[in-house]
């Protein structure tokens, strides 16, 4: 029975030292079938860049893609400067028109003061009290209709000056943002 022992160690000794072997050499395959993926990866990558380097050509594309690139950056800066010099234009206009609507308020306050000076001087000569009243209403009543008149011209003028100006600003700061979107 002891040699039945022995024999079956021996025997068991070979089966566990060919299983480790056998797990040895399947952890070597692994192994080297990982490095193999590596360098088939790495194979694939170099044969991808020796082909873009032996373009004799890719300099040259390069080189036109960015004179492109400059070409369209120049025709955005002056359609930018276009549009700034534009805002600059449409400003100056609205500040000359709010100017001229404050001359015109101006000029009216003037008018009324000197309307009501002519007035005063005309009341004192040779009229009855009531005479007078019904002058100086009329009068008053026509210089109020030319003032208004004059008002209403001006406000609408100066309503349209500044829709203009409002549509204008618009435009130029549209065409400025879409500039800038492109860059």
């Amino acid at each position: 029975m002891s040699r039945e022992i022995s024999r079956n160690k021996m025997f068991n000794k070979k089966d566990e030292d060919r299983k480790a072997k056998k797990d040895q050499m399947d952890k070597l395959q692994a192994a080297l079938k990982e490095r193999n993926a590596r360098i088939e990866e790495h194979d694939i990558a170099l044969d991808k860049e020796r082909r873009v380097l032996e373009d004799r050509d890719l300099l040259k594309k390069q080189q036109l893609t960015v004179q492109a690139l400059k070409q369209e950056q120049s025709k955005v800066n002056i359609d930018i400067s276009i549009a700034d010099s534009r805002i600059k234009d449409l400003l100056n206009l609205k500040e000359m028109t709010l100017g001229q609507i404050q001359e015109t308020l101006t000029d009216k306050k003037k008018l009324d003061k000197e309307n009501a000076d002519i007035l005063a001087r005309i009341e004192g000569r040779g009229m009855t009290e009531q005479e007078q009243k019904a002058k100086q209403f009329e009068a008053e009543q026509e210089q109020i209709k030319k003032i208004k008149n004059s008002l209403k011209f001006q406000k609408e003028f100066a309503t349209n000056t500044m829709a203009r100006l409002g549509e204008e600003e618009n435009k130029a700061k549209d065409m400025l943002d879409e500039k800038i979107k492109l860059q």
